[in-house]
């Protein structure tokens, strides 16, 4: 397979999602403003994907991160990020995020960690000028990763070139850090190789104590 990335619901009609590992970023715009949220979430091992209506849902653990820009209009800057209005809001506290101010005074904020999925999660049908990639687990994942959000950061948030390219790369580096799977394949291979234990020999029944005359 030669691609790096593609939109995600093309990849799923084309039936071209990866089951072994993948990540998925999706973004959020607020219309009328540069104000944007992105999210990252990585999985491995899926049982299944499947569609249903305006949404993809993948039958899998994941590990997400929270990306937010923060333009100078913005007047709420001093609410927390999981109370603001649902359109700019996201379930982090200023104190799990990383804070970077950019030349022009916005601020791109993302996860200090990562947050597991348990079991499954769903990415909604982009609309509008929204979008939902998956990047797919090549040797330069890391630099496609850095790519599209530099890109991203620059030409649909106003992020200054300078600062979109630091923290992209900044991300990226996390991403492989805390949201890769470096053991699942050997430790599904390992499940799957290992041989059943034999069943032991059984105890010898106690014996009876002996009987008073």
């Amino acid at each position: 397979m030669g691609f790096k990335a593609m939109d995600l619901y093309d990849a799923y009609n084309k039936n071209m999602l990866p089951k072994e590992e993948g990540y998925v970023v999706s973004a959020y715009f607020v219309s009328g403003s540069p104000y944007s949220i992105y999210e990252i979430i990585s999985y491995a091992g899926v049982k299944n994907f499947y569609a249903s209506g305006d949404s993809i849902t993948f039958q899998s653990d994941g590990k997400k991160i929270y990306i937010l820009v923060e333009p100078t209009s913005y007047t709420l800057k001093a609410q927390e990020p999981y109370v603001r209005p649902q359109s700019y809001q996201i379930p982090m506290r200023f104190n799990e995020l990383e804070i970077y101010t950019c030349r022009n005074q916005y601020k791109l904020m993302y996860s200090k960690e990562a947050q597991m999925v348990m079991t499954s999660f769903t990415v909604m049908k982009p609309t509008g000028s929204n979008f939902s990639f998956i990047i797919f687990p090549k040797d330069d994942i890391e630099q496609t990763i850095t790519l599209l959000f530099q890109k991203a950061f620059n030409g649909q948030s106003n992020v200054p070139l300078s600062d979109a390219k630091k923290v992209a790369e900044s991300l990226a580096q996390k991403i492989m850090k805390e949201l890769s799977w470096p053991n699942k394949e050997k430790n599904v291979a390992k499940a799957k190789a290992s041989p059943k234990a034999k069943p032991g020999p059984k105890p010898k029944a106690a014996a009876k104590p002996a009987e008073k005359a």
